[in-house]
């Protein structure tokens, strides 16, 4: 299947690798479709980019890599929606902000991407650590 990025041009992918987001991404509720692609080859860092909309493409990685001890504490009903069966098939990823005027970049603790690898489904669900945000800053943390 082919699909438009704006940031990759005409992108070649298989259908078995779209991510589907029943509920959408919070405050873009009606992008429900999108691939992982890798920024580099063996890098933790991947572009999110939307197949319904050639525009709308985030920077995501494991949360794990600059924070080993993050919790994902989410709600019972997010982990429903994707039809979580196993632990061992959940793949958790956080949207990156890079300010280029600062050189920061900051991490979204708050709203992780919760993605059941076995179906292909994914929630943005929101963390009951009361302690996270959604720009924890990741520059010199690893």
């Amino acid at each position: 299947m082919k699909i438009l990025s704006k940031h990759f041009g005409e992108l070649e992918i298989q259908e078995d690798h779209i991510i589907t987001f029943p509920k959408g991404l919070i405050g873009l509720e009606n992008n429900k479709r999108y691939v992982l692609i890798e920024f580099e080859e063996n890098s933790m860092v991947y572009w999110l980019q939307s197949i319904e909309d050639p525009d709308l493409c985030f920077i995501v990685t494991n949360p794990y890599t600059f924070k080993p001890d993050y919790v994902l504490d989410v709600y019972e009903d997010d982990l429903k929606l994707i039809e979580m069966e196993n632990e061992e098939d959940v793949m958790v990823l956080v949207i990156l902000n890079v300010s280029l005027e600062t050189k920061n970049i900051t991490a979204n603790l708050l709203g992780p991407l919760v993605i059941n690898t076995k179906k292909n489904l994914g929630v943005q669900a929101v963390s009951k650590v009361p302690e996270y945000t959604t720009k924890y800053d990741i520059t010199n943390k690893g």
